[in-house]
């Protein structure tokens, strides 16, 4: 067999001679390109960017599914090459980079500042879209740009693009065309040799598969010390890169994210007013605890062994200024940043972290710690997809949102964390939202979430109420499946002041023992019972039309129009002696006064009331403004508590009618009967709830009660005669039921 080489060398002879066979001018410089296997040597001296894995001139791709964290994984790289420090334990040849964040935006701005050390770091951004496929424009520009900045420091050792997506016009990543455009461009800027090692990467969004980092924060702890993502395999320049969490890497605990300084130690400045909560928290989540904290465990919960798994339902009964709201943000955070959710969502469901109060006001408590916890760190901050003043969109697809206390609200979520905040003043029997079917619609919504937690936290209050049922199950068996911690205010905080807490006590022992004490109040009651609302409930019609020949009385509850309803209740005396409440009004905030009044005057003057009782509310503006209207005011000669004790009798003994107002019954079923210390009681709303539609209620069947019967005349008691209003007053006062005579003749 002939010689190759000479083969081929006796081509380019006759080639040079002009005596080869004819070939065109292409041909021509093909043969003389054309060598032999044996002529080619190793050359192991070639300059490499990380050593190993990418070469100096090379051009390669990142790519993975969206939210793994690609451009975490190219920052990481960048920061190493600019710093020329070892990457992932491969050498690095360091020299300065280009990022060009074509996305731009707040999010990679908070990527870059999680970069420690970079004071100095020869890492250029430039944070603006560039179409590097149909704009030759941009194309040149971005050449000339990158000339320049060369000239000032030697070069670029790497430039990175961000994303494809983004730096291609209205070019089509999926189109051949607009791709060897974009491929053909690079090469036009990797030609320029602007950078004396330049490493051209472009991040893109191709979707070869799962990769199933999500948003877990626990990936992206430290970019100086290592990288959110590893590679599978050893990379090389032109090769495709996959990207998953490493499986050597420890789960990041609740507990090492209080104590890390790039997460959530400085809000945890002082460990020593912290134990309480760290104990807690080490059995909310299933981790070990120091002796002092099992036994902080033991005297919180009544248990004897501190549990070994997460729990996935707890309730805080803490007291006052404890830090149960700060604690619950933390929680969620936690949660929502480093826990991957994605393998138990649908495609297009997002995950969803509800906070949970009476009113959206007190849920925004816990909602601005927990902005402040995710803002406050910039790795976490650039999780962040959208910000409303109740909702945070993160990176994931996880939610953050406030809602308030109703169960009708939180269905159709799938909830990996609720959060209830001051549970124990949520309404408890009201028809509308009552606690138990908020709680049993969230439960449901969690089933599908693994690990998924339901975290109920309140100072405690009366003796009613999921939380008190929750406490009164769970509290102090090992075997219960909700944790329940009940501890005073200074186990959790022994940053307030003990003279705080002695002074309350000094004031109100009882209340200063539910606030600080965290003890639920033995001296509060509820005042109606639903049994006896509800027998006293017509089934309808809501309202019933004036009679005529029928005298009506009314009572209103005046308001301003900015914080309480303005209501009004007309009533009549059957000749029973029942009292009806014929109709009840109200009129929420905001609302102008002078156009209720208006209103209310001539509601009244259809049932022909000319005088209207009310309480002295406002002074003498209520009695000024239904005067214009033709109708008096006069004042009541009772209180609110008076008024509430006499209407007790007459619903406990079946004398009283009222519509099926769903608001007036909730109003009824939330007052509360409290003792002073005197033993005098006192009867009032809820902290928190309203009895607007309740006084009006109560101040009329009040005012029923004083009345006489409808043609009654009189009656006889010990054989005296008595007319019909000293009869009424009598069989009040004697609590029994006298003869009287009426129209009809004589009965009881």
């Amino acid at each position: 067999m002939s010689d190759p080489m000479a083969t081929v060398e006796s081509l380019k002879r006759q080639r040079d001679s002009g005596s080869a066979p004819a070939m065109s001018p292409k041909a021509a410089e093909f043969l003389g390109k054309v060598t032999v296997a044996a002529d080619f040597k190793p050359h192991l001296d070639r300059s490499y960017v990380v050593k190993g894995w990418l070469n100096s001139g090379a051009m390669s791709v990142i790519f993975g599914d969206s939210n793994v964290g690609k451009t975490f994984f190219a920052l990481d790289l960048a920061r190493h090459i600019a710093g020329g420090s070892e990457w992932n334990g491969r050498r690095v040849a360091g020299g300065p980079v280009l990022y060009i964040a074509a996305e731009g935006g707040h999010g990679f701005g908070n990527r870059v500042a999680a970069i420690e050390d970079r004071e100095g770091l020869p890492l250029w951004c430039l944070p603006t879209a560039v179409d590097l496929c149909k704009s030759d424009t941009d194309t040149r520009a971005l050449i000339d740009l990158v000339k320049h900045l060369a000239s000032l420091h030697g070069g670029y050792a790497l430039i990175v693009i961000d994303t494809l997506a983004r730096s291609m016009g209205s070019g089509d990543e999926n189109a051949s065309p607009d791709m060897g455009a974009f491929v053909r461009n690079l090469d036009r800027l990797r030609a320029a040799r602007t950078a004396s090692n330049c490493k051209l990467s472009q991040r893109a969004s191709f979707r070869p598969g799962r990769c199933g980092l999500g948003a877990c924060a626990s990936g992206r702890r430290r970019l100086r010390t290592r990288t959110t993502a590893r590679a599978i395999g050893r990379g090389r320049e032109g090769a495709s890169l996959s990207m998953k969490p490493s499986p050597s890497d420890p789960p990041v605990t609740i507990l090492d994210a209080m104590g890390d300084p790039n997460l959530f130690a400085p809000w945890f400045r002082d460990p020593a007013t912290w134990q309480g909560w760290r104990a807690f928290l080490a059995a909310l989540f299933g981790l070990p605890m120091s002796v002092d904290m099992a036994e902080l465990y033991r005297r919180c919960t009544g248990r004897s062994e501190p549990p070994t798994v997460p729990q996935t339902e707890a309730s805080l009964v803490v007291g006052r200024r404890g830090g149960k709201s700060f604690i619950l943000a933390l929680i969620a955070v936690y949660l929502a940043t480093c826990r991957d959710w994605l393998q138990y969502l649908a495609p297009g469901e997002r995950g969803t972290v509800m906070v949970i109060a009476t009113d959206r006001r007190q849920a925004r408590v816990i909602f601005r710690y927990i902005v402040a916890l995710i803002e406050g760190v910039p790795m976490l901050a650039a999780l962040i997809e959208r910000k409303t003043s109740d909702s945070i969109d993160l990176a994931g697809r996880i939610s953050i949102e406030v809602h308030t206390a109703s169960f009708r609200s939180v269905r159709g979520y799938t909830v990996i964390a609720a959060l209830l905040d001051e549970q124990a003043f949520w309404p408890t029997d009201d028809s509308a939202n009552p606690d138990a079917e908020i709680m049993a619609a969230l439960r449901p919504a969690m089933a599908t979430v693994p690990g998924a937690m339901l975290l109920c936290a309140s100072s405690p209050y009366a003796r009613r109420g999921e939380l008190w049922r929750t406490y009164r199950e769970h509290h102090g068996r090992d075997d219960a499946p909700v944790l329940v911690w009940n501890a005073p205010t200074r186990t959790m905080n022994p940053s307030v002041p003990q003279s705080v807490i002695d002074a309350a006590y000094e004031r109100d022992p009882v209340s200063a023992a539910a606030e600080y004490g965290a003890e639920f109040r033995r001296d509060i009651e509820a005042f109606l019972a639903r049994e006896a609302i509800e027998a006293c409930t017509r089934a309808g019609p809501l309202e019933l039309p004036p009679v005529a020949g029928t005298s009506y009385l009314a009572f209103v509850d005046p308001s301003g129009g900015s914080n309480d309803s303005m209501t009004l209740a007309i009533g009549h005396r059957a000749p029973d002696g029942l009292a009806v409440i014929d109709v009840v009004r109200e009129r929420r905030p905001p609302f102008s006064p002078e156009s209720v009044v208006e209103e209310f005057a001539a509601l009244l003057k259809s049932y022909r009331v000319s005088k209207v009782t009310g309480d002295r509310y406002a002074g003498e503006w209520p009695r000024e403004r239904f005067t214009v209207h033709g109708v008096s005011y006069d004042p009541a000669a009772k209180v609110k508590s008076d008024l509430y004790l006499g209407l007790l009798a007459a619903m406990n003994s079946g004398r009283v009618e009222i519509p099926a107002d769903a608001r007036l019954a909730a109003q009824f079923l939330a007052l509360e009967r409290r003792t002073a210390r005197g033993g005098r009681d006192s009867i009032d709303h809820a902290p928190g709830a309203h009895d607007d539609l309740a006084n009006a209620a109560a101040g009329v069947v009040n005012l029923l009660a004083r009345s006489p019967a409808p043609w009654l005349i009189g009656g006889l008691r010990n054989g005296e005669w008595l007319d019909g209003p000293g009869l009424v007053a009598e069989r009040e006062v004697q609590k029994e039921e006298l003869p009287f005579y009426s129209a009809e003749g004589w009965s009881h």
